[in-house]
């Protein structure tokens, strides 16, 4: 047998194995990545309130719904203040749509649940899903936005439509939106960021997006927020 044969034969083993994690191993593994956002633009009645932050759930044969209970779990120890959940909550099909949201919704936070939807979400059944969310206790934000009040101060918390598989509205978001206004923006595709003009990224303090998944074989993870005034 030739060295490049051989050769060949251990870079499919190792590609069988890596695609094996990927499927099999990575779902169940789930890291929590803490991470503090400063600026002088959060209100005082914001500050170091909490934000559970979750997206690319995928549930469906290699994320069931087992695991979404899980972390459901998982988000209700850390005891955030809010939580935003920005897409790809289905694998794919309907069959998982009712389940996982009726897992969801069990997330408990003080100041509410938003959402985006992803692409697979589109592709599966996205007025499904976007009615689930309404059914579950969850704010949908695709193409819309909203003032989140504590006593007199308040913050801006708006989304836009997956970039792939919809269309972005960005209207409701900077409306009413002064320039030291603190605001968020939900989108399940990071590549939207690039689509913005200088003026809007100036009136939007924090994108709230997907990490590419094509950009690294990293642990499925959840990320807890912290916003801090400077």
């Amino acid at each position: 047998m030739s060295k490049k044969s051989i050769s060949g034969k251990k870079i499919f083993l190792l590609l069988v194995i890596l695609t094996g994690f990927y499927f099999f191993i990575e779902p169940f593994w789930l890291n929590v990545h803490r991470i503090d956002i400063y600026s002088e633009e959060i209100p005082v009645g914001f500050d170091n309130k909490s934000i559970a932050f979750l997206s690319d759930i995928h549930c469906g044969p290699y994320f069931p719904i087992s695991r979404v209970k899980g972390l459901v779990t998982t988000v209700n120890y850390l005891n955030p203040d809010l939580a935003v959940l920005t897409g790809d909550y289905i694998q794919y099909g309907e069959k998982y749509i009712n389940d996982c949201f009726a897992e969801l919704k069990n997330i408990q936070t003080r100041y509410g649940s938003y959402a985006v939807l992803g692409n697979h979400d589109i592709w599966s059944s996205g007025e499904s899903i976007k009615q689930k969310i309404k059914e579950n206790n969850i704010t949908l934000l695709d193409n819309f936005a909203l003032w989140l009040n504590i006593g007199e101060d308040k913050i801006k918390l708006g989304g836009v439509g997956d970039y792939l598989s919809d269309k972005q509205d960005l209207s409701f978001t900077l409306s009413n939106l002064k320039i030291n206004d603190f605001s968020i923006l939900l989108s399940h595709n990071p590549d939207y960021a690039d689509e913005l003009t200088p003026e809007e990224l100036d009136r939007i303090d924090h994108a709230l997006r997907t990490y590419p998944w094509r950009a690294s074989l990293s642990l499925w993870s959840l990320v807890y927020l912290s916003i801090c005034l400077r």
